[in-house]
């Protein structure tokens, strides 16, 4: 089994939620960034009912601690005591804005 802290471009289903993400729904990418192999979308207010849809349909669940949707993309594990900064600490945080900007 892939550990969450392999990199994010050996998981092809963090791959292939980043594109779904940045195909059908470009404005959350200023809110997506990678930590670990899962995606997590954080967007400023609560989106409107059509995007929430579209999140739940494609495999991101709202975590209320966290206040972010996360898609684990294959990678489950159960619920961490950890913060939100300490997560991101441990497994890598990465802007996938940042990412489109250094493949450029």
């Amino acid at each position: 089994m892939e550990s969450q802290s392999d990199s994010n471009s050996g998981n092809s289903q963090t791959t292939e939620a980043i594109d779904k993400l940045k195909s059908e729904q470009p404005g959350l990418i200023p809110y997506a960034e990678i930590v670990g192999v899962w995606v997590w979308v954080t967007p400023p207010s609560k989106p409107e009912q059509e995007v929430r849809d579209w999140l739940k349909a494609n495999g991101y669940r709202w975590n209320h601690k966290r206040r972010t949707w996360q898609n684990p993309c294959g990678y489950r594990r159960p619920g961490s005591p950890k913060s939100t900064a300490e997560l991101k600490w441990q497994f890598g945080a990465q802007s996938i804005r940042d990412l489109e900007t250094e493949a450029a």
